[in-house]
């Protein structure tokens, strides 16, 4: 089916300024003949300049994904970083060398008939708390409640 210039130039129109830059910079061999030269003057007849429109106008749901983006990296970042810890509602101290830093670990708590049957994943899990001093590891079956607060900056 043979596309017109004037259904061409109906589809351009309907383009956002972003559609329509981002069609005239990227790789010519993708559109049908003359396609390009019909988008370089809808750009022109528009009055865009390229770049700077770009730029200065990024699409809102961009922006929302890149800040969303930098929330969840923040909020890993804390989850990964050694934090305190407690268990029945009391502060859980390392016995060793009485630091109040772990880093979380969840284990499997195998046993040989399920290991036999390759049903590992069926056994209990428990918690483990390796402290970021010493190393010492704690092993607890119910896990124990990470506190998120600004004070454990260290």
């Amino acid at each position: 089916m043979e596309v017109t210039s004037e259904e061409i130039r109906q589809r351009l129109e309907g383009l956002s300024d972003e559609e329509l830059l981002a069609m005239v910079k990227d790789d010519p061999s993708q559109y049908i003949p003359g396609a390009l030269s019909l988008a370089e003057d809808e750009v022109s007849r528009r009055g865009l300049t390229g770049e700077e429109t770009l730029a200065a106008d990024p699409p809102t749901a961009t922006v929302a994904f890149v800040e969303s983006a930098k929330v969840g990296a923040r909020a890993v970042a804390e989850a990964m970083r050694p934090g305190i810890y407690l268990a029945n509602e009391r502060k859980i101290v390392c016995t060793h060398c009485k630091n109040d830093r772990f880093t979380e670990q969840a284990v499997l708590l195998n046993t040989r008939g399920l290991t036999f049957f390759k049903l590992d994943w069926l056994n209990r899990n428990a918690t483990t708390l390796i402290c970021s001093t010493c190393g010492l590891i704690q092993w607890f079956a119910m896990s124990p409640r990470r506190e998120f607060s600004q004070s454990q900056e260290k």
